[in-house]
């Protein structure tokens, strides 16, 4: 698993599940699921050493050991939104948010690592996290007009990024990629579906265990992110309140397709494009 240049591992670090996907590729627009697994883990752990305890076991039940993984993250105290600049060079701009992230965001980011992407349709159909400096390379004035453009800013606690990649030390797997679970969503949604992507208006929404996020896009472009303190964890509760279900009927409902959540960490449009 994951030795072959085709292959690839993906985990979702959720805060009540960890869940692992292993792919193949099989042509350039199609991937073979090979194998998944999840297992529930605490809402936090203590140290790196104890969530690369559970990776390893994750990769186990996957079937093998991966050299390379891809993981998705699914975190309340993540950074995810759209603002309005002059166009920048992404560099820059990247570097604005560093150093001045309150002037910029109005929130101190000292103790965040971020990444930001223009969010508008790219020429060649790009996910909105490809090729980003050459998307902010455009000229910022024109006929005399300041130009405004949509950036979208991720952010991840610098602690908590330190603890995956350590983790992923621990047991010689490489981080080769980390991203915010609700932009994986959404790039998912483009692979899986490029026609309503491209020319439709769609909403996304990522149910966690402890946050639910938002995602509104037309024609190619993330329009509106919006985070609710609301998930998996508190609708549960709200089923089985005063004895209405038991635990066991209550994920049953949640699991069933015509419920309006898909449960508690579920991004149903992640494998529309996987057999």
């Amino acid at each position: 698993m994951a030795k072959r240049a085709d292959s690839v591992v993906g985990i979702d670090l959720g805060k009540h599940v960890l869940k692992g996907v292993a792919l193949r590729r099989r042509s350039d627009s199609r991937f073979i699921l090979t194998n998944f697994a999840s297992r529930p883990v605490p809402e936090e752990f203590d140290s790196a050493e104890d969530l690369s305890r559970e990776l390893k076991q994750l990769l186990c039940d996957l079937g093998g050991s991966a050299k390379a993984c891809a993981f998705a993250v699914s975190d309340p105290s993540t950074i995810l939104r759209i603002i309005e600049q002059p166009d920048t060079p992404v560099d820059l701009l990247r570097n604005a948010l560093r150093f001045n992230g309150l002037a910029v965001l109005n929130q101190e980011c000292k103790d965040f690592v971020l990444d930001v992407a223009p969010v508008a349709s790219q020429v060649d159909g790009g996910s909105i996290m490809e090729n980003p400096s050459a998307a902010g390379s455009k000229r910022a004035v024109q006929s005399g007009v300041v130009t405004q453009t949509k950036y979208l800013v991720g952010g991840m606690l610098r602690s908590q990024v330190k603890q995956i990649v350590a983790a992923a030390n621990k047991i010689r797997l490489s981080a080769e990629m980390l991203q915010l679970a609700p932009v994986c969503s959404f790039n998912a949604f483009e692979f899986a579906y490029p026609e309503i992507f491209a020319n439709d208006a769609f909403l996304l929404l990522d149910t966690g265990h402890l946050q639910s996020t938002v995602l509104i896009g037309s024609r190619s472009e993330l329009v509106l992110v919006r985070s609710i303190d609301y998930g998996g964890k508190a609708l549960m509760q709200a089923l089985t309140a005063e004895d209405a279900l038991d635990a066991d009927a209550a994920w049953l409902m949640i699991q069933q397709p015509s419920f309006c959540f898909r449960g508690s960490g579920s991004r149903g449009s992640g494998f529309a494009g996987v057999e």
